[in-house]
């Protein structure tokens, strides 16, 4: 696990027609698509990409843009793709929508401190007296038949709140198949 407070790209190629950015992490060893939302307050959503799609891009940009329509495209469940690895807006977040973070007394003023990098997802990490969490992204894949399916909730489990309501989805350690570690555990 590694804490990461920001997001940056290394040579950035700009899309301003398609509101996105395509570059190479060095803190996450990955290429990422970097698409602007527009929303209340402008953030954005950070999808995994091969150096491939960056040689896509260059040299054939309908085809990049069909490739990643669903992502560009930001409508519904369907912008959350397998590659959306993190955002800086916790709507995109599989927790009760626009609310689970103030469900419990916040450990340091905002519960939203960064994010914790595991497995290739930036998680979440949501400090709460009552522990630290690590909410995955939400990523919903359109199943064919109507259905869609949750691939980031199998690492995971359903946090209740204290009417045994779902909160939100959070990241159980495998050695320690638990959460609500203290905050001297994360760092």
């Amino acid at each position: 696990m590694k804490i990461v407070k920001q997001v940056t790209l290394d040579c950035a190629v700009v899309d301003d027609a398609h509101w996105f950015k395509l570059g190479y992490s060095a803190d996450l060893h990955t290429h990422l698509m970097v698409v602007s939302v527009a929303w209340v307050a402008g953030y954005e959503r950070y999808y995994r990409m091969g150096a491939d799609d960056r040689v896509l891009y260059a040299s054939d940009r309908a085809s990049f843009y069909r490739k990643y329509a669903n992502e560009i495209g930001q409508s519904g469940n369907t912008c959350y793709t397998e590659r959306l690895i993190g955002a800086q807006a916790l709507r995109d977040y599989d927790g009760r929508r626009n609310s689970f973070q103030r469900a419990y007394p916040a450990k340091y003023g905002n519960p939203f401190q960064h994010y914790a990098y595991i497995g290739g997802i930036l998680f979440a990490r949501i400090l709460w007296e009552r522990g630290t969490y690590y909410v995955p992204p939400m990523q919903a894949v359109d199943a064919g038949d109507g259905t869609w399916h949750f691939p980031l909730r199998e690492r995971c489990r359903l946090l209740c709140d204290d009417a045994g309501e779902p909160l939100c989805y959070y990241y159980i350690e495998e050695e320690q198949n638990h959460a609500g570690r203290s905050e001297t555990d994360t760092e």
